[in-house]
């Protein structure tokens, strides 16, 4: 028992060496969130490494991976961000010690629709490698956008990166619900090439931007405002000059828009649509047609599907 007991006391002791000559790496402590920018057609992402000061400083912002317009807005939120500072053993004698390290900031905003899905914008772009300290995203993965959420928003997440770059804890650190669960399960599916530090691969702290942009859902138009829906003159097609766009608008004077047959004398159940103009828009019934139809013409909607009272 007392041999058990001195290997035992003997491990301790390694360990406790062990886990102090493995270095620490810096940790956020306070910065503000870049903001979402309004004018974004599409999604993107942003990779940007930090250089840390030994004070906890920002002194270098080295972009990575851009996309514009959200590459500007994160640099300059970032920039300012406060960290505790890496600490390493250099000197046995002196014990830990502050020390200048690199930390990765990644940066993923979803465009502004409900599911994934190719939208227009620019796509993400390298423009740098990262260092060797520093570990880059392999497989970044995008969260999805929560069906109870009323507006956008932007999570904070700190994930540890093992020393084979995976996952292995996942902390919020700015909270804006509901995004905070959807944030969390997408940060622990990344994987990374891991970082290396004196030639040799190890565990460190990454931070990942998850920004969600309220969806843009499209409305009917309102009757005194006449939009841009693709109107066409009755059997002009797609265009003047344009033969396959005449060759479909006459064909869709024949059997009206989405396949539903004119009405006719020898055809009067189905409901006549009058006007100098035709709505071609794909995806949409006969009866929201009509509407969009008579909208356009200033015209009260009436469903004659509707049977009225004679008296």
């Amino acid at each position: 028992m007392a041999a058990f007991r001195s290997v035992l006391v003997t491990a301790c002791a390694v360990a406790a060496l062990a886990a102090a000559d493995v270095p620490t790496p810096a940790r956020y402590r306070d910065g503000m969130l870049p903001k979402l920018p309004t004018e974004a057609l599409g999604g993107g992402q942003v990779f940007v490494e930090l250089a840390v000061s030994d004070s906890g400083a920002v002194d270098r912002v080295t972009p990575l991976r851009t996309t514009p317009p959200f590459t500007e807005p994160m640099i300059e939120a970032i920039r300012d961000w406060r960290f505790l500072p890496a600490e390493e053993v250099i000197d046995p004698d002196t014990g830990r010690q502050r020390v200048r390290s690199t930390v990765l900031v990644a940066g993923v905003f979803r465009a502004p629709v409900l599911v994934n899905a190719p939208v227009a914008g620019e796509p993400p772009t390298d423009v740098a490698a990262a260092s060797d300290d520093t570990p880059f995203p392999l497989a970044p993965v995008a969260p999805p956008f929560p069906s109870r959420a009323l507006a956008g928003g932007i999570v904070l997440v700190e994930v540890q990166v093992s020393a084979a770059g995976a996952v292995t804890d996942a902390r919020l650190l700015r909270s804006a619900p509901p995004f905070d669960g959807p944030a969390l399960d997408a940060a622990r599916r990344w994987t990374f090439r891991p970082a290396r530090l004196h030639g040799r691969p190890t565990a460190t702290l990454a931070y990942i931007l998850f920004g969600f942009r309220e969806p843009v859902v499209e409305s009917l138009p309102k009757p005194h405002e006449r939009l841009s829906l693709g109107v066409t003159s009755r059997g002009a097609g797609d265009g003047a000059g344009n033969h396959e766009g005449r060759r479909r608008g006459a064909a869709a004077d024949e059997v009206g828009n989405e396949g539903v047959p004119r009405a006719s004398a020898g055809n009067p159940t189905v409901r006549p649509y009058n006007g100098p103009e035709r709505v071609k828009r794909r995806g949409l019934g006969p009866l929201e047609l009509q509407l969009r139809g008579r909208l356009l013409e200033g015209q009260p909607w009436r469903n004659n599907s509707v049977p009225r009272n004679s008296s």
